[in-house]
């Protein structure tokens, strides 16, 4: 879903997602690779940022979706996710650790009263995220599954979020 206004706007980018959960709030979804070694910081400021111009802008945005899709949606600030393969939060060579993330991201949530949700994709079976260019395609027996949850399977948390830090 394209953000720009007008083919001028400049370093605006594209939500990879845009989904409607049940309780009728709008949600930014923000797909990772599990071969990305960005900074995952990076995930939760692209989605916040894209989370805010859709809040900006969701009178239009709800407008839209109704008209398209037939369903209402709640004029209030969007939910976000950062959904990606359970390989991307669990390679310990990324920075920060997926359970300092989570830190960081519910420090963010509690902050801006928003929900931010870190979701791993589990399961088997071949799936294409479509950020290559390529067709969007995901397993059918791809679950999605709590970042949290995820890592208090694993055992308690490595790093912690310091203020400062």
């Amino acid at each position: 879903m394209p953000l720009k206004a007008v083919r001028g706007d400049e370093g605006v980018g594209k939500v990879d997602l845009l989904g409607l959960c049940d309780d009728g709030v709008l949600a930014v979804i923000e797909l990772k690779l599990a071969s990305s070694r960005e900074d995952r910081r990076i995930a939760l400021l692209e989605g916040l940022v894209y989370a805010a111009i859709v809040e900006a802008n969701i009178a239009k945005i709800a407008a839209e979706v109704a008209a398209r899709v037939g369903s209402d949606v709640k004029a209030i600030r969007p939910k976000l996710f950062i959904v990606a393969p359970t390989p991307y939060w669990a390679d310990t060579r990324a920075y920060p650790t997926a359970d300092a993330t989570a830190s960081l991201a519910a420090a963010v949530s509690a902050r801006i009263s928003t929900e931010i949700v870190l979701l791993s994709m589990e399961g088997g079976g071949a799936t294409s995220l479509g950020l290559d260019g390529s067709k969007p395609t995901v397993a059918d027996d791809i679950a999605l599954v709590a970042v949290a949850t995820t890592l208090s399977a694993a055992g308690p948390p490595g790093d912690a979020v310091r203020d400062g830090g």
